[in-house]
């Protein structure tokens, strides 16, 4: 609640608020809730342990890989796809 209160205030008031279309306030709501995430996502990993915070970074660095996969899976099934017709 803190946080919307907060927009709203950035946004130029409650009056200001009002005026907005819904997609705008849901642009608003977007950009409040990612910058939300990101705060308390930075405090929970100041709170790991170091070694904890390696691991993370890690993974983070070298990544997951499931975008790679995916892709590899799309792109085969389309080339047997067009192999067909």
């Amino acid at each position: 609640m803190n946080e919307h209160k907060k927009t709203v205030a950035l946004a130029g008031g409650a009056v200001a608020w009002g005026a907005f279309s819904d997609e705008e306030k849901a642009m608003h709501n977007d950009e409040m809730i990612k910058d939300l995430t990101r705060d308390l996502g930075e405090a929970a990993y100041d709170q790991l342990p170091e070694n904890e915070k390696h691991e993370l970074d890690l993974f983070v660095w070298v990544g997951c890989c499931m975008h790679k996969d995916l892709n590899s899976v799309k792109g085969g099934n389309k080339a047997m796809m067009e192999m067909v017709e």
